[in-house]
């Protein structure tokens, strides 16, 4: 199956326009936290070969959760990131 991935930008993106909307801080407190994040779920999707969409997802909003590179990510980027799976 051929996936569509996020990238740094896109969340980054998304990030903005949650904060435009609902208020909070803005920016990334750690690029390469975010590109950790974001990768993630690529990597998911290439080495596990029983990976599915909800997987795939999962592993993208955990890193996003866990990795804390953006400001304010829990509530304003996570659920539009994993919208977009």
């Amino acid at each position: 199956m051929s996936w569509v991935f996020l990238d740094t930008a896109g969340v980054e993106a998304l990030h903005h326009q949650q904060i435009v909307r609902f208020g909070g801080s803005h920016g990334v407190r750690d690029a390469g936290l975010l590109a950790s994040a974001v990768f993630r779920a690529e990597q998911k999707a290439h080495y596990d070969s029983n990976a599915t969409v909800v997987t795939i997802a999962a592993s993208l909003g955990w890193g996003l959760i866990k990795n804390h590179a953006l400001l304010m990510a829990i509530s304003a980027s996570v659920w539009p990131a994993l919208s977009y799976f």
